[in-house]
């Protein structure tokens, strides 16, 4: 009767954590897509480099470009208003 008792409970505490993890996981939102050419990365990397963290994420660079557009040079400009609804 013990074995079983302890059977029992071992059974429950492999058991417990799966019980308590919530019944739907969150997947992450799909990424943004990047459709700038290398090309268009190279017309605004040096302003990126100067301007920005250039170790975040595409997003996050465009946005800090678009954030200081009176220091941005014409030709990223030019990339950034061809792809402004990106």
């Amino acid at each position: 009767m013990a074995s079983r008792t302890a059977l029992a409970f071992v059974l429950l505490l492999v058991a417990l954590p799966a019980l308590a993890q919530p019944a739907t996981r969150r997947t992450p939102a799909p990424a943004p897509q990047f459709n700038y050419t290398p090309e268009e990365q190279e017309a605004c990397l040096p302003d990126a480099q100067r301007l920005c963290d250039i170790r975040q994420q595409p997003p996050v660079v465009l946005a800090c470009l678009r954030r200081q557009w009176n220091e941005v040079s014409e030709e990223c400009r030019t990339v950034l208003e061809r792809h402004k609804d990106d």
